[in-house]
């Protein structure tokens, strides 16, 4: 599956825009989603785990094409988080993100 993937920045907010194909044999379809986050700061530990948990929802609910089992929606997902994370530019949230994809054990 080819899927592309485009994402926007914009002051106090960031989108999630790309392409995901409907079925094998159809065009993709693009979706998006626009996450605010204007009413959140993050200087604080708080702010920026709010926005880290709707760019995951948002990443998911723009990536999943039925069920969110199949492999290539978790890819999907995946690389719409990490785009939306650099797109934001900070480094809280980055660190987060990091941190939230590569746990370290013990």
């Amino acid at each position: 599956m080819n899927t592309r993937l485009a994402l926007l920045a914009a002051v106090g907010a960031t989108a999630l825009a790309f392409a995901v194909p409907a079925l094998a044999d159809e065009a993709p379809i693009a979706r998006s989603a626009r996450v605010a986050f204007g009413d959140l700061n993050l200087e604080a530990d708080a702010g920026v785990s709010a926005l880290y948990l709707r760019l995951r929802t948002a990443s998911r609910q723009v990536c999943e094409s039925g069920q969110f089992r199949d492999v290539v929606d978790q890819r999907c997902a995946a690389r719409a988080l990490d785009q939306a994370v650099a797109s934001v530019g900070n480094g809280r949230l980055a660190t987060l993100h990091a941190l939230s994809a590569h746990p370290t054990s013990g």
